[in-house]
């Protein structure tokens, strides 16, 4: 059910099929990376974000999550516009919950990468949108104590979400029914690993989590929104550019 794609997303492809999606260029907004000295990374080298031939993490993750979303057989259940709801709704939160995991298991307190790259910490203090994205979502799976099945089974419940617009009934008790059997996976799962007693108050904890990562998620949206009104983007998505739009705005306006 779960391919190597479930796991960390880190290894790249060489072109991408995204039906309405394309990843074209890095957006400034993503330019503070440095490296990180000591506990994450044993031999870390100085990346910069929009360095040409680097990869750029935030845009990268998203793609991935793309291709993460079609490795589910009830994904391809659904029709076009059903596909296109469902991928603009969980792949951003998908690529969230990716990174954060990935810097949790490192034992990173912010942003991690694989190729050793992270966030500036005066970078990720400077508002509260940074902190909740690159830092608490970390603190939050470190609370749990989150294991990698854990993550795997959070983040196919995330997938399968029937509660979003633009889905048929067939479309909506597809992945309502696949829904269920993640959670049920996850619950069973938690009471063996964590015992009867307290695997109930943690499964709620759990689920609780996936709410937090939503609220942050349609946080990061409006934030987007405001930055296109305002015309506080890249140069080349201003009006006449003939470049095409970035990934971002496929998926959040």
């Amino acid at each position: 059910m779960f391919s190597g794609s479930a796991r960390f997303h880190c290894s790249a492809r060489k072109s991408v099929r995204r039906g309405e999606f394309l990843l074209i260029v890095a957006d400034a907004l993503w330019n503070c990376v440095e490296t990180h000295t000591t506990e994450c990374s044993p031999h870390p080298k100085k990346r910069s974000c929009l360095q040409q031939f680097c990869k750029v993490w935030p845009h990268a993750d998203l793609v991935y999550a793309i291709e993460y979303l079609k490795a589910f057989e009830v994904f391809h259940r659904l029709n076009d516009d059903e596909k296109l709801h469902l991928a603009r709704w969980v792949v951003a939160l998908c690529a969230h919950l990716t990174v954060s995991f990935f810097s949790y298991k490192t034992k990173c307190t912010v942003t991690y990468h694989p190729d050793g790259s992270t966030v500036k910490i005066s970078c990720v203090m400077d508002t509260p949108q940074k902190i909740e994205y690159h830092f608490e979502s970390i603190q939050r799976m470190r609370s749990l104590e989150m294991d990698e099945k854990e993550y795997v089974l959070i983040k196919a419940i995330v997938v399968c979400d029937p509660t979003i617009d633009g889905l048929s009934d067939y479309g909506r008790n597809a992945l309502d029914e696949q829904r269920s059997r993640y959670a049920k996976s996850l619950f069973s799962y938690m009471c063996a690993k964590r015992g009867t007693h307290k695997a109930p108050a943690l499964f709620l904890e759990m689920l609780k989590l996936i709410d937090w990562f939503r609220s942050v998620n349609e946080r990061r949206k409006e934030h987007h929104l405001l930055r296109s009104v305002v015309g506080a983007r890249p140069e080349c998505c201003k009006h006449g550019s003939k470049e095409k739009p970035l990934l971002e705005d496929e998926i959040f306006l």
